[in-house]
């Protein structure tokens, strides 16, 4: 408590502590003391090889099945109106909810036995309910909170795939060609989980079937590589990777001598300077729309 530490980028602008000033630690700091079970579920906590963290490895914790399903019905993801923190909280206290394929299984009876839920409310969310079956293959990627794939990597990973099926048998060579090594053994292994891959199956069983990424053929930005680094004056990492996307491009997390072009904006880093010292091609926003007027 009270260190100074080091903090760099990662992922998509994610703060990530790489490192501890112990020379400004104060005389009278004490240890943080780390707890030894989970305080949702009470289960004992674990700590990765390599990793400072530690975790909960209870995957039916109801601190953890509260967040997992918060997340994958958000608007970022497979998008159920209505089905809003409170409304899961009564859903996982009662029983109703244990896992994401439930939400799927959900009745009427079950919402309107629940406080000011009227048949109006409840019909409505069972509806949004069905139509997130078919929501953007990427979104569903991204809503099952698979380590290491925001949003960014999820629409790659969806454009490679094509399908929920196709990922789920996906080699780590086929994966790392989407995603890159790193990436592509966290996701490897998480589709290899048997618990996982029960949960997929179970999904499709119920009728999941997200919709396919549209293909741009031929498009303006047809087999380019983007990189995006810092933050833009008008348009967000997402809005910038929809449009490149749109155009047929390609967004990548590092850069390479693939790259054909780093979008940077307002505080970039490390990928600017990969990009100068490869002779990458740099663009601001203002010259990413002034290509896209082109189409």
């Amino acid at each position: 408590v009270g260190d100074f530490v080091y903090v760099e980028k990662a992922g998509e602008i994610i703060p990530a502590i790489v490192g501890v000033n112990t020379a400004r630690r104060a005389l009278d700091s004490r240890p943080f003391v780390f707890p030894t079970e989970c305080p949702a579920c009470r289960t004992a906590v674990v700590q990765r090889v390599g990793e400072i963290a530690v975790r909960c490895p209870n995957g039916a914790c109801p601190a953890q099945l509260r967040r997992r399903l918060q997340h994958f019905a958000s608007d970022a993801c497979v998008n159920i109106p209505g089905l809003g923190p409170v409304l899961l909280d009564a859903l996982v206290e009662k029983g109703a909810l244990k896992s994401i394929p439930d939400l799927y299984r959900l009745r009427r009876e079950t919402l309107l036995a629940l406080p000011g839920i009227g048949a109006k409310t409840a019909d409505q969310l069972l509806a949004s309910i069905e139509r997130s079956k078919h929501a953007e293959l990427w979104r569903f990627i991204y809503g099952l909170g698979v380590p290491q794939v925001g949003a960014v990597t999820a629409k790659e990973l969806a454009r490679h795939f094509g399908g929920l099926e196709a990922l789920m048998e996906s080699s780590v060579e086929e994966l790392t060609a989407s995603v890159g090594p790193t990436a592509a053994a966290v996701v490897a292994g998480y589709f290899k989980e048997p618990g996982n891959r029960a949960t997929m199956i179970e999904l499709m069983t119920l009728g999941v079937e997200p919709s396919a990424p549209v293909v741009v053929a031929g498009g303006l930005f047809s087999g380019k590589i983007f990189v995006l680094t810092g933050t833009l004056p008008h348009l967000s990492r997402a809005q910038a990777t929809e449009k490149i996307l749109a155009a047929g491009g390609k967004v990548a997390g590092s850069v390479s001598r693939k790259t054909h072009y780093v979008l940077a904006g307002e505080g970039s880093g490390v990928k600017l300077d990969a990009a100068r010292s490869l002779g990458v091609a740099v663009i601001d926003e203002a010259g990413l729309l002034r290509m896209l007027e082109k189409k």
